[in-house]
């Protein structure tokens, strides 16, 4: 009868374990869930209309949540501001990095007169919140539609792709 006591009790304990994973992994799923709906939600769903000028943005993350986070803002009548962020990784902590990111991004983009000022004072401020084991690529960019003129930072990033429809060709620059 001792056998099957503690077999029972045993039983009993990994029942409860396995309970208690199941549990926590649903809380995960939960969470992780919560947290795309969150980054979607800080991801353009329009982008200004500018006569002239046609725009379209795709954002596929690869997983759950990510650190690739983009933003355009319209500056004045002629002038848009859009930035874009890579954070090395994946998950919760590369999604926070990228939110930290646009904050910084908003707080200085209409006070600052170029992307390379803004990318200054955002690099300043990743480099006093995150460790040294987190990175970010960056492109901050303003476009002129009066002078027909893009100025851009680029801070490790891919370089950004222009069409050109009169010529049907894609320009790096």
């Amino acid at each position: 009868m001792q056998i099957n006591s503690n077999s029972e009790e045993q039983s009993d304990v990994g029942l409860k374990k396995i309970t208690e994973v199941i549990r926590s992994h649903n809380e995960i799923k939960k969470d992780l869930l919560i947290a795309k709906k969150i980054q979607i939600a800080m991801i353009p769903q329009s982008l200004p209309s500018i006569e002239g000028l046609e725009m379209a943005s795709l954002f596929m993350p690869s997983g759950e949540v990510g650190g690739d986070l983009f933003d355009v803002v319209q500056l004045s009548q002629d002038i848009m501001a859009l930035f874009i962020f890579d954070v090395a990784g994946h998950g919760v902590s590369a999604a926070l990095i990228s939110a930290m990111a646009k904050v910084s991004f908003s707080d200085h983009i209409r006070s600052l007169s170029s992307p390379k000022q803004v990318m200054s004072r955002v690099n300043a401020q990743m480099i006093l919140n995150i460790s040294a084991d987190y990175y970010l690529t960056a492109i901050v960019a303003y476009l002129d539609m009066h002078d027909n003129k893009l100025t851009y930072c680029n801070a490790g990033h891919a370089y950004p792709l222009v069409y050109r429809s009169k010529e049907k060709a894609l320009e790096s620059l």
